[in-house]
Parts: C-alpha cells; structure tokens; sequence
C-alpha cells in the first residue's frame, strides 16, 4: 500500500498528489506541534516520530534534540533522504528495535489509523517513553460534526491504508488503558494544497466535473 505511487498521485489510492512537494505546506501544520513539544521539554532530549515520512517534523525540532524516525516506506526515504540530524529506521513500528530507547517524547501525527492493532501500538509507545515523557496524536474524531455530515463519505474512512476510526471518548478510554493520562487536547487545521483538496475530493465525489478540477489543479498555480 505505501509504495512511491502512494506519495506520488496513484489515482488508485487515496493518497497524495505530491507528497515531497507539498512539503512546505506539512511544515506548516508541524510547526505548532514542534513547539507545543519544545514548551513541554526545553531542555530538549530524545524523540521518536512514528510514521516520520521525509523527516519533515523532526527537521523542525531545536538541535538539543536527538532525532529519529520510524518509516514503513523504504521507497519514500530512498527517494527522498533525511534531513540532516535526523535518524530513519525502515520498517513498522511494531518491529522496532526497544533497546533504541527510552525517548523523552514519541509521535504519531496521523500514524494511528494505518495500524490493525492500535493497543500494540500505545502499549510499544508507552514502553519506549521515559517517566514523564510525552506521547503525541493527531487522528481523525468520527464523532466531529464535520464527520457525522459527511456520514459514509468523511474522507478519514479510506481502508486499506486506514484501518481503525477512533472517537475523543474512546480513543481517550484507550490512552488510559496503555497507562497514559491525557492532559491536552484540541482540534487543529491543516495546511494543504488546493490541488490535494481536489485530487481527495474526487474520491468523495466522483463526478467528472471534480475530476476535471483535480487534474486541472495539478497543473495549475493556483493548485
């Protein structure tokens, strides 16, 4: 599922139109996390971002921090290599080696939805994280207003590459049963291009005239 073609506009999946391209705009979205991180932890430490992509997000972290990453697509960091201080290990997380650890903070921006077993997930996390370290997440909340109009067509609903749909409650309720405590939460934007608002919203509307906007809009400035 997460060959090159998934972050490179495979109309076959939902996916990206150009995902190295549309860095600049992931940079955007990350900067805030970065930042809320640093607060929590201005000393800096170690840091495991889970699902790391190109590296983006831990780029952005101050050097006193030891970066590193975990990629399932060895095609992406191939193609793209990381920036520099930063660590990738391919492979699924699941695999990751424990005697890497402990972190001062581990993160799963948008991460937790591509995995079948979400418990695995937070229990490895918990077991990786320092006393007092901090776990990040940003996942789709299916009980959002934004999700219950859209209904069967909320665009987090895409499997095989999302796996599992979490609620604030619950995904609350299971933080708490792999031994964290929530202590903060919000809804956030995103930054993203015009062209992969339309490249997406073809699959939600597969009308020809949502198509043509798609494909115009990969060409375009505008996009």
């Amino acid at each position: 599922h997460y060959a090159l073609d998934y972050f490179k506009g495979n109309p076959e999946k939902f996916c990206y139109v150009d995902y190295c391209a549309e860095e600049v705009f992931n940079l955007e979205t990350f900067k805030p996390k970065a930042a809320a991180l640093e607060r929590r932890h201005p000393s800096g430490g170690r840091i495991l971002d889970v699902g790391c992509a190109t590296g983006g997000f831990l780029s952005l972290m101050s050097p006193s921090w030891e970066k590193r990453g975990v990629e399932l697509s060895a095609e992406l960091v191939d193609n793209s290599p990381p920036p520099s201080g930063v660590d990738i290990w391919v492979g699924r997380f699941e695999d990751y080696p424990e005697s890497l650890g402990p972190f001062d903070a581990v993160t799963l921006w948008d991460a937790l939805d591509h995995v079948a077993e979400p418990r695995a997930v937070l229990e490895k996390a918990r077991r990786l994280i320092k006393p007092g370290g901090t776990l990040g997440i940003t996942q789709g909340d299916r009980s959002s207003l934004f999700a219950k109009l859209l209904g069967r067509r909320w665009h987090i609903y895409i499997p095989p590459t999302h796996l599992t749909y979490f609620t604030r409650s619950s995904l609350t309720r299971l933080l708490g049963e792999c031994g964290f405590s929530v202590e903060e939460g919000s809804y956030e934007g995103k930054w993203v291009p015009l062209s992969l608002c339309f490249f997406r919203l073809s699959y939600i509307l597969p009308w020809s005239i949502v198509r043509a906007a798609a494909d115009w809009s990969k060409e375009s400035a505008l996009g």
